[in-house]
């Protein structure tokens, strides 16, 4: 089992080899010590929510907008590298396990982020953000013709969206 991570870039943590060293569960201990990149996400959030307070209803679609473009590119060089790993997989005779532990990728880039706009302001948030679902089709069926089986880990567990973010935040927006 190769065991990858993605901290500002995908991580091989175990290579693909029969001689790995150690358990697989030592490894995935020795993870809960890294920077948790889930906190920065939700960090990022929370700084564009307080960006959406400043500026107010009518900048909404443009400060959401942008936040999509930077989760958007975060998605896209996150699926290109993973593309990387399995494609060096390539020439190992057999079948491959990769285990992918991250905070997820985001199949439609900011879209938290449109629908918390669409809840605060009202109206309808027109939301703009790319649909990445041909990347993740790409990495599956290269995986499948190199015989690689991609198994994912969610790092910081079930994440729901709801509008309690709105609620407890004493500012809102006018």
């Amino acid at each position: 089992v190769m065991l990858v991570t993605h901290e500002q870039g995908v991580t091989v943590r175990r290579p693909f080899s029969a001689a790995a060293n150690g358990s697989l569960a030592a490894d995935l201990k020795k993870l809960e010590k890294l920077a948790a990149r889930g906190a920065l996400r939700h960090d990022h959030f929370r700084r564009t929510v307080e960006t959406l307070q400043a500026v107010g209803c009518d900048g909404a679609s443009q400060v959401a907008r942008a936040y999509s473009e930077e989760v958007s590119n975060d998605a896209k060089m996150t699926l290109r590298a993973l593309e990387t790993v399995v494609e060096s997989l390539a020439g190992i005779e057999g079948r491959k396990v990769m285990l992918y532990v991250s905070e997820g990728v985001p199949m439609h880039s900011g879209e938290d982020m449109f629908r918390l706009v669409q809840e605060l302001c009202g109206g309808s948030s027109v939301f703009e953000a790319p649909d990445l679902a041909s990347s993740f089709r790409r990495i599956t069926r290269l995986a499948n013709a190199n015989g690689v089986t991609i198994n994912s880990l969610e790092a910081t567990g079930l994440r729901v969206f709801s509008g309690a973010l709105a609620e407890e935040n004493p500012l809102p927006i006018d």
